[in-house]
């Protein structure tokens, strides 16, 4: 997917959770909405010019983004310190429609499917994608708890090597439509974009916390992590969504006390065979600046 940078209108959300930073766009996504960066890789960087006596210092500068130009070379100049070249905005995953796989994307063992399906923040765009994860929760317990589902995309884990190296960010923007069902998701408590990195034994993490509400028009909205001067995004393992279903209201007794959940089958029946209501969620244009 190829877009041009847009300026973005944001507002921050009431609550966090987990030492998040989460803000949410002020407007939902229609067809003429701004579009977030895809970023080339950039070119390479220009040659330092020869140094002279006396002159400034030489320094090359690091290629536009999109294309890839190459950086203009420095002036002539003397010996002076290596010019810092700034992280460049860049889009993570494309989510192109027709691309096999899921771009590394899965879930929890057992909390439901992730695949490639052909929709788009962009109605406009050319190569549409985006990321579905239908949301299957565990039945509830007997006292009306499930447990909490992820989507997420793996780099490697504490224990590897293979983790990402991004320092430099300073935000996690995502996009995230609530797909099915329409309107607010009676089965879902509170949703959290979140990015996980360190080492097994001082790991880090950025957790936001939204409500279903917001995603209750089904509509695109923008959710942003803030992560400037975090060590951990030096060693990102993990970028995702996890889901926590809503708790399911327990029986009261006639005596007024809470008793245990009964089967929506079988109100003689204290088990918990039920399980909190699927959801679909879609996610594109998750990108760092």
């Amino acid at each position: 997917m190829a877009f041009v940078p847009h300026p973005r209108r944001t507002v921050s959300l009431s609550s966090f959770a987990c030492c998040a930073a989460l803000t949410l766009a002020a407007a939902c996504s229609d067809d003429s909405g701004p579009i977030p960066p895809v970023v080339g890789s950039s070119g390479a960087a220009g040659a330092g010019g020869a140094a002279e006596a006396g002159g400034a210092a030489g320094s090359g500068m690091a290629g536009a983004s999109m294309a890839g130009q190459a950086g203009s070379g420095g002036v002539a100049g003397g010996a002076g310190a290596v010019a810092v070249i700034p992280f460049d905005d860049v889009v993570l995953f494309p989510f192109d429609f027709g691309t096999p796989g899921t771009y590394g994307w899965a879930t929890d063992a057992g909390g439901g499917t992730v695949s490639i399906v052909n929709e788009d923040r962009d109605p406009a765009n050319a190569t549409p994608g985006a990321l579905r994860y239908t949301a299957t929760f565990v039945p509830y317990d007997t006292f009306g708890a499930s447990l909490p589902v992820s989507v997420f995309h793996a780099f490697g884990d504490p224990n590897t090597a293979t983790n990402k190296m991004l320092a430099g960010a300073t935000r996690v923007h995502m996009w995230i439509r609530l797909s099915a069902p329409t309107g607010v998701p009676g089965s879902l408590a509170f949703f959290q974009p979140f990015v996980q990195g360190g080492a097994a034994t001082g790991y880090s993490s950025n957790y936001g916390y939204a409500l279903p509400a917001v995603l209750a028009d089904n509509l695109w909205h923008e959710f942003v992590l803030e992560v400037a001067g975090t060590a951990y995004m030096s060693d990102v393992w993990r970028f995702g969504v996890q889901l926590s279903p809503a708790t399911r209201p327990v029986v009261v007794s006639d005596a007024g006390a809470p008793g245990p959940v009964l089967d929506a089958g079988d109100a003689g029946d204290a088990g918990a065979s039920d399980a909190p209501a699927p959801l679909t969620i879609d996610i594109d244009y998750l990108w760092l600046e």
